[in-house]
């Protein structure tokens, strides 16, 4: 595979002293350098990621992008334990194995660094002995300060790409609205849904939920109005679960109705519109959200919108503590309006370019 300019200039940035952190927003494919650094080292080394679907993320990379067998590369977590010249691990299991993993890896890959700082994570990085170490995350500074054990740990930051930033490469679509829609009740929450989806029925769009009762009643809600709309859950079958994305892709289905296990680690098909329909007051979780509908094309801008039911107190505290994460678009959104002509001038080219190499 080939790098794009900001990624090679990520890479040459890490390589100088093959040691830390990188910072780029969600959409930017901070795998791909990971990769390169793997290609270019060729050292033992040790993926370190925080779910069992990130975790399977990282095998298909491996296998499609460095045409490593699967049968090569180790696993710990997910239920396997065993190790290979490049080996993936979830945090949580690496550190039930640390005596294990200790003396094996040359070249360490943090990925979603910024849990790193937290007591397990932060055992993990600090037992395991591979001189070379590289941090990967969207937004590495943490709301307690303590990005500083990161650096520490991990390597300084030596890059750095905003939102912004990547709209203005094109390499990431700008956010045309960013709206937050106020209820009272469930029922009259539903009912804002439904004319939200109304108005962008020729859109593709992607419904959040955190629980699977709510992701049910919503599912059932938009059936019976006639929308066209799959459920995903984490009871969903992975068969299943890609005949919904194909169903997506094709445009026979028009809406993903889904919980957490799409906030990280799976590959998602392409959206216009992410509502945001329950969550938490995790940032960082609304972060991931928003970047599935980030994916670049020509012409293409994002619509990202809450709904918040103000008569419930769980709901209406997660919006307030997750209010700020707006700011970090904003600068995004200003260069788009003052842009927004020459942003639809992306060649489809250039476009395919994208869709074969970001993440």
């Amino acid at each position: 595979f080939e790098l794009l300019p900001h990624q090679e200039d990520a890479f040459k940035a890490w390589y100088k002293a093959k040691r830390g952190t990188i910072a780029i927003f969600t959409r930017g494919g901070k795998s791909f350098i990971a990769l390169e650094a793997i290609h270019s080292l060729r050292k033992p080394t040790l993926i370190l990621v925080t779910t069992k679907e990130l975790l399977q993320t990282w095998l298909d990379y491996l296998e499609k992008y460095l045409e490593v067998p699967r049968h090569l590369v180790g696993v710990v977590g997910a239920g396997e334990r065993k190790f290979g010249g490049i080996t993936v691990a979830t945090y949580t299991s690496a550190v039930k194995a640390l005596d294990t993993l200790r003396g094996k890896f040359e070249l360490v890959i943090f990925d979603e660094a910024h849990h790193v700082p937290a007591t397990t994570f932060k055992n993990v990085a600090l037992n395991v002995d591979a001189i070379y170490r590289m941090a990967l995350s969207a937004t590495p500074e943490r709301r307690d300060k303590n990005e500083q054990i990161l650096y520490e740990l991990c390597g300084n930051l030596v890059f750095k790409l905003t939102y912004a930033d990547l709209v203005r490469l094109r390499v990431a679509a700008p956010i045309e609205k960013f709206e937050s829609i106020f209820a009272e009740g469930k029922e009259e929450k539903l009912s804002k849904l439904v004319q939200l989806l109304r108005k962008y029925e020729s859109s593709k769009v992607l419904v959040f939920t955190q629980y699977l009762t709510t992701a049910e009643e919503v599912y059932a809600r938009l059936l019976k109005e006639g929308f066209r709309a799959e459920l995903i859950t984490g009871e969903t079958p992975s068969l299943k679960r890609e005949l919904a994305f194909k169903r997506f892709l094709e445009g026979r289905v028009d809406v993903l109705v889904t919980t957490t296990v799409l906030d990280e680690g799976v590959t998602v098909p392409d959206a216009d519109v992410a509502v945001i329909y329950e969550g938490t007051g995790e940032a960082r979780q609304m972060i991931q959200r928003i970047g599935r509908v980030l994916g670049h094309q020509p012409g293409k801008t994002a619509k990202v919108f809450e709904l918040v039911d103000v008569l419930n107190p769980r709901e209406k505290s997660a919006y307030l503590r997750r209010s700020w994460v707006r700011e970090l678009y904003m600068e995004g959104m200003k260069y788009y309006r003052e842009n927004a002509a020459s942003l639809a001038e992306s060649t489809a080219g250039y476009q395919r370019r994208m869709d074969y190499y970001l993440d």
